[in-house]
C-alpha cells in the first residue's frame, strides 16, 4: 500500500480510512458502494455535470478516479453546519393568545353569586 497523501492527512481520521478502503483506482461502484450515498448512476450524472471527482479515467471500459480524488471530491461534498445567531433576550414579555370557549362547558366553570 503506497503513503496517505498530505492532502488526505490534513483532512483527519475519517478522510485516512476512507482513503485506504479503496483501491488506487476505483471505479464508479465502488465508490458508491464505499460511500453509500450516492448511487453509481448519479455519481454518473454529477460527473457529467462536472460536479463528480476530478481526474476521470475509462480503465477497461470502466469510468475510475484516483482515489485521493475520491477523498478530496467526498470531503468537499459533506456540508459544514451553519451557526445559528442566537435572538437577543426580548425586554417584553411575549403575548400568548389563547382561543377562549364562547361557552362553558357544562359543569365545568360555574360562577358562584
Amino acid at each position: 500500500m503506497s503513503e496517505i497523501p498530505i492532502s488526505i492527512t490534513a483532512l483527519g481520521g475519517s478522510y485516512t480510512r476512507l482513503w485506504a478502503q479503496f483501491s488506487e483506482f476505483p471505479t464508479r461502484i465502488e465508490v458508491a458502494e464505499r460511500i453509500r450515498i450516492f448511487k453509481p448512476r448519479t455519481l454518473a450524472n454529477m460527473d457529467c455535470q462536472g460536479r463528480g471527482p476530478a481526474g476521470r479515467q475509462t480503465i477497461g471500459g470502466k469510468i475510475c478516479y484516483p482515489r485521493e480524488q475520491v477523498v478530496l471530491w467526498f470531503a468537499g461534498q459533506m456540508k459544514k453546519p451553519k451557526k445559528r445567531a442566537c435572538l437577543p433576550a426580548s425586554p417584553e414579555p411575549r403575548t400568548i393568545r389563547i382561543n377562549l370557549l364562547t361557552r362553558p362547558l357544562s359543569g365545568t366553570l360555574s360562577k358562584e353569586e
